[in-house]
């Protein structure tokens, strides 16, 4: 049976994964999309390929789409902020830093990886609180486990 996705933990690590780091909770995380990979294609078209149909096959590269996290966004909560730890910091000193995804279910399921924090943006509608959409461009090869 599937477990639901409430109660999913998304965590900004001290370093890189080649540090060995400390992850700590993202505060607020109301939304993400999960991580997507993708088997980069090759195209093999010839001009004497079968009815005209485009040929593929797989190049041997993967690809990490983008992941993208929605926050309630409170400049002085620490992994908000622009200081260390923070996901702004991140961005505005692009450092590469190991990232945590736990999900809730029975098996303690989590993805870890590494990536940039390379867009933030932010959001005020009058009814609801600010919000900011953080995008972060994986690097390498995340990690299931």
């Amino acid at each position: 049976m599937a477990d639901g996705g409430f109660g999913v933990t998304f965590s900004i690590g001290d370093g890189a994964l080649s540090t060995t780091p400390t992850y700590t909770a993202i505060a607020s995380v109301k939304t993400f999309n999960g991580v997507e990979i993708a088997s980069v294609m090759s195209e093999t078209t010839a001009h004497d390929s079968a009815a005209g149909y485009r040929e593929f096959v797989p190049s041997g590269l993967f690809e990490v789409s983008d992941i993208e996290l929605g926050l309630a966004f409170d400049i002085s909560e620490g992994t908000h902020a622009n200081s260390s730890g923070g996901v702004t910091h991140a961005l505005l000193n692009k450092t590469l830093l190991a990232y945590k995804i736990e999900l809730p279910d029975s098996g303690g399921t989590n993805w870890v990886f590494d990536a940039y924090i390379n867009k933030i943006k932010w959001d005020s509608p009058k009814e609801e609180h600010i919000m900011a959409n953080v995008t972060l461009k994986v690097t390498g090869q995340p990690t299931l486990s």
